[in-house]
């Protein structure tokens, strides 16, 4: 008997942002299989019923006994028989009654046992009317007000008169969230260029160390400006100053140091007049000051910067006609000084000579520090002599540099940590991850990244049309794990198809396919690549949903026709399904729908058949005849679909809805008995994705090699990469996102977005032990649910998304949320890629259905981000942990816009002032891919690919995220699934309208 797991727990925080009430009560022990906590302040969820009057509360006692007594003898009877009233039919009064009856039980022992937790199957949910739950008013709101202070809802309301307060609070909440991004952005811009300019100023304006050169002057950086005391001077400035004191300066004494036309204050105790006259800096008449003048009078103007002198020029020129030496930081031109031979300053001090001499080319500073008459010398050969400075940085420029430096370094050690642990994953990892170990004979042929055969061109027996045509002769032939195949699996050999060979240990195996507007070709694509799988068909069951009865832009007819249209039922099968209620995930009266189920085969071109069963949300009459997509509720509701039956065949005393039992007994019907509790694994695939032939089997292995593998995706490629520029851009960017982003999080077991075109999930599992647990015979068999978690459900079920939060969690972001649940609520299992295992789907060819499709990816990632950096217990610690990658990808992710042009920026500032350590970086950074390819995948065509992909850089880094934060509110799927008649951008399926009636949908056990 399967039992149930005690539900996790999730962290307040996390739980407020989903505006989740939350409970103060004491936590409850869990088991291994969660986490033993998920934040400091974690909190059991309260999930809240409906409300009931005062006096209805009152239950008598006695009538409460005799409903436990009742309940308790009740026992889950078998599949055939639960419902006796017609499928279709409006529910009894004593069904009202029942009901009535349960919600008044379920809120007595709720005031018994505050901390109860409402199952989400539990009839309270299923049969009221579900009124919105008091929420305390989360942070993120205070958030959003305070930073839209100045927006007061009137005039929102003349920007936006028909919003609701809904989507005003969207609004808040989009503009907040933007001013928050443009605040990251704004730091990062600091840190890379404005740091420079604040606590480095003098370095912003450095002079170039053409000092020396008397070329041409209009070459040098100060070519406007005058030096003196090593300082340069705006020229318009200087002209009027000295004009004051009689000198009249002219064009001819730009750029020249006019330092000696100034009193050396330092040298007037020598006793020595030296004249104060400068020349032009390349030649001409002299200046002449009679007296000098007096330094004070530059305090009136400012310096624009200092001239500064590397080593290596110092060095270079030790001779006429630049005798160069230091003294206390500053650089000395000594050659007017050398040129009069005696000096005719320190005649009386011959050693001052001969520190001069020894020193040229060289600091001097420590040889005139000696004495205290050879200091003095320093000091006014210094103020006399002064041409620059050494290139010296100051305290603020060193921190610069430091801080510029270490952000660098961490940069660049993840980018290396990521393509060395992506490199691991491929020699090392990737493998064994598939690697049949029980059946090495029945091993298909395994290279790391051989092209595998795709849908319709398989294995010898491809004919050609490419229709593939296997041999009758060791189909199906069921051998355990320890038999010797002889013959048989000679045979099933010969064929190169596992499909062939039936092990006892093979899971059963539900490929989930979600349809919405696809074209029929696209649809008996995606179906004909399940089919040929190479898996056994006994073991498959094609699951397909159609999502409403609606058409397709361009299509002729809706598409479950085409879907229907693939079915082979059985001569003696039902002609007209009868509709079939269940509970939707929509607010108000759409969470009342009903769907046809229909049952069969499909015939794949194999030659073999795999059971099939098809479901159409079609609504009520009503609904069918006032709305064009009668019956859509969304992508989630049709997984709830599937995971909902699961769960109710799984828990004890669960209930179902008409839906869950008509689907368990068709697929009893036509899996040869098989009861749908005897599935553990699911398979997702979108409607336009073709698999490869042997993706299924290496996934299942997958599961099958590591029980803690609770899901896993494959490599999805494009179909369309050459059909335009649109397209081409896209290839790599998928390529890559899987090849080091997907292998990277599988080092530690933790992909973070499983894509909803192709993954696969663990419906349920063997509990994890130690190996020093002991394993009682009753216990060997038990299994604990994963997908299927209660807790998963019911936070993946929400459909009230009245916070733009849950709006890009549940709307947008569906699939990544799923697998940011999983992560969270059993972080001791794992999620992986398996590169062995490919897929083909078409990307959006046209701009601005690719503008659609990132908007959507981009905002739900950001919010599904947020979620997983609330999980406390994700591997690694500090700055090699997986919640710091998380950190890492969620700043990255929001700073892309600042990021390329910054990018630019150094590209354009290394063209004009020459290459720089920061350049060589990046372009190691951006050619890192195209090694990865070298060292692991071997397929040089992506090299090519790359190279596109680099020159739409400013597409992907700055367009496509500056048009997704922009629209942080919008929440429509746009143009890439557009319904034949519907205005553009589509309409919202989840929209609210009307209340859900009570008992409308009957449950039993």
């Amino acid at each position: 008997m399967a039992t149930t797991q005690t539900p996790g727990i999730h962290n307040s925080l996390s739980m407020r942002l989903l505006r989740v009430p939350v409970s103060m009560e004491p936590r409850r022990r869990i088991r291994q299989e969660q986490a033993p906590t998920i934040g400091r302040q974690s909190l059991r969820r309260a999930f809240t019923a409906s409300t009931v009057n005062g006096n209805n509360a009152r239950v008598d006692a006695n009538l409460l006994s005799g409903l436990r007594s009742a309940k308790k003898e009740r026992t889950r009877g078998r599949l055939a028989g639960l419902f006796d009233a017609e499928a279709g039919a409006p529910p009894s009064n004593q069904d009202r009654m029942n009901t009535d009856l349960r919600v008044r039980e379920q809120q007595q022992e709720q005031r018994a046992r505050p901390v109860a937790l409402t199952s989400p199957d539990d009839p309270t949910l299923l049969s009221t009317t579900r009124t919105p739950a008091r929420v305390e008013y989360d942070w993120w709101a205070w958030v959003a007000q305070l930073l839209t202070v100045c927006c007061s809802r009137s005039i929102i309301s003349r920007w936006h008169p028909s919003h609701s307060e809904q989507q005003v609070q969207a609004w808040r909440e989009k503009v907040a969230s933007c001013i928050i991004i443009a605040t990251l952005m704004t730091i990062m811009a600091f840190f890379t260029i404005g740091l420079q300019f604040a606590f480095c100023p003098s370095t912003a304006s450095l002079i170039a160390n053409s000092v020396l050169d008397q070329a041409n002057h209009r070459a040098l950086a100060y070519h406007s400006s005058i030096v003196i005391f090593g300082y340069t001077y705006d020229f318009n400035q200087t002209v009027p100053l000295l004009a004051k004191s009689g000198i009249t300066v002219t064009t001819d004494y730009m750029s020249a140091d006019l330092t000696q036309l100034f009193q050396a204050d330092a040298c007037t105790s020598y006793g020595v007049n030296l004249p104060c006259s400068a020349k032009a800096r390349f030649g001409g008449s002299s200046l002449t000051a009679a007296p000098c003048l007096d330094p004070s009078i530059l305090s009136s103007i400012s310096p624009t910067g200092r001239a500064y002198f590397s080593w290596d020029d110092i060095s270079v020129n030790n001779d006429a006609p630049n005798s160069l030496t230091v003294f206390n930081g500053a650089v000395l031109n000594l050659t007017t000084y050398r040129a009069v031979s005696p000096p005719p300053l320190f005649a009386e001090y011959p050693l001052v000579g001969s520190i001069v001499a020894s020193n040229l080319g060289l600091d001097s500073t420590r040889a005139f520090a000696a004495s205290y008459s050879t200091l003095s010398a320093g000091n006014c050969l210094a103020q006399r002599y002064i041409v620059g400075f050494v290139d010296r940085a100051s305290v603020g420029c060193s921190a610069t540099q430091f801080i510029q430096g270490a952000i660098l370094v961490v940069i660049v050690f993840l980018m290396l940590i990521r393509f060395l642990m992506a490199f691991v994953f491929y020699w090392c990892m990737s493998g064994r991850i598939v690697f049949d170990r029980q059946n090495r004979n029945l091993q298909l042929m395994y290279k790391r990244r051989t092209q595998q055969s795709k849908l319709l061109a398989s294995g010898p027996f491809a004919t050609a049309d490419g229709i593939g045509r296997q041999p009758t002769t060791g189909v199906n032939q069921t051998l355990s794990a320890d038999d010797s195949f002889g013959a048989n699996l000679h045979s099933a050999l010969a064929s190169n198809a596992r499909r062939n060979v039936v092990l006892a240990d093979d899971p059963y195996v539900v490929i989930l396919v979600t349809c919405y507007t696809e074209s029929r070709d696209s649809i008996q694509k995606t179906v004909e690549s399940l089919a040929r799988t190479d898996y056994p068909d006994s073991r498959k069951l094609l699951f397909v949903v159609c999502d409403g009865i609606v058409t397709g832009k361009g299509e002729d007819r809706p598409t479950p026709e085409y879907v229907l249209s693939l079915l082979t039922k059985d001569d003696d099968g039902e002609a007209v399904p009868v509709r079939q209620k269940y509970v939707a995930i929509a607010d108000g009266d759409r969470t009342f729908n009903m769907a046809t189920v229909h049952a069969g085969y499909y015939e794949h071109s194999g030659g073999g058949k795999v059971p099939m069963v098809v479901v159409v949300k079609c609504g009520s009459l009503d609904e069918a005849n006032s709305q064009s997509k009668a019956g859509n509720r969304g992508k989630r509701d049709s997984q709830l679909v599937l995971m909902n039956l699961l769960a109710s065949v799984f828990y004890e005393n669960a209930r179902m809805t008409p839906l869950d039992f008509e689907l368990a007994t068709k697929i009893q019907e036509i899996n040869g008995g098989v009861n749908p509790s005897a599935y553990t694994l699911v398979l997702m695939v979108d409607a336009d994705t073709a698999v490869y032939e042997h993706a299924l089997y290496y996934m299942v292995q997958a599961m099958k090699n590591d029980e803690r593998i609770m899901g896993l995706c494959g490599e999805t490629r494009i179909e369309n990469k050459s059909q335009n520029w649109v397209t081409k851009i896209q290839v790599f960017e998928y390529y890559i996102s899987h090849q080091l982003g997907k292998a990277f999080e599988s080092v530690f077991g933790g992909v973070t977005c499983l894509p909803g075109c192709f993954s696969m999930y663990r419906i349920k599992g063997a509990p994890l032990r130690n190996s020093r647990d002991p394993v009682s015979t009753g216990d060997a068999n038990k299994m604990v649910p994963l997908l299927i978690d209660e807790e998963v459900m019911t936070y993946y079920k929400e459909h009230v998304l009245d916070t733009l939060h849950k709006q890009n969690l549940l709307a947008l972001g569906e699939d990544r949320y799923l697998t940011t649940l999983m992560l969270s609520r059993c972080p001791k299992r794992r999620t992986i890629f398996v590169p062995q295992a490919m897929c083909e789907t078409t990307v959006p060819d046209l701009f601005k259905d690719l503008l659609d499709q990132r908007r959507r990816w981009i905002n739900s990632t950001i919010h599904n981000l947020l979620e997983l950096l609330m999980v406390d217990n994700l591997c690694g610690v500090f700055c090699l942990s997986m919640r710091f990658v998380v950190l890492m990808e969620l700043v990255g992710t929001v700073v892309l816009p600042v990021a390329v042009t910054l990018m630019f920026v150094l590209i354009i500032t290394a063209f004009v002032l020459g290459a720089s350590l920061p350049l060589f970086m990046l372009l190691a950074t951006l050619l890192f891919p195209a090694i990865l390819i070298l060292m692991t995948t071997f397929e040089l065509e992506y090299v090519g690919w790359m190279f596109i992909y680099l020159l739409a850089l400013p597409i992907w880094n700055f367009v496509l995220p500056l048009n997704a934060f922009w629209q942080f509110d919008n929440f429509k799927w746009g143009q890439t699934r557009q319904v034949e008649g519907e205005p553009h951008g589509g309409t919202d399926h989840g929209a609210r309208s009307g209340e859900f009636e009570a008992g409308s949908v009957p449950t039993k056990t």
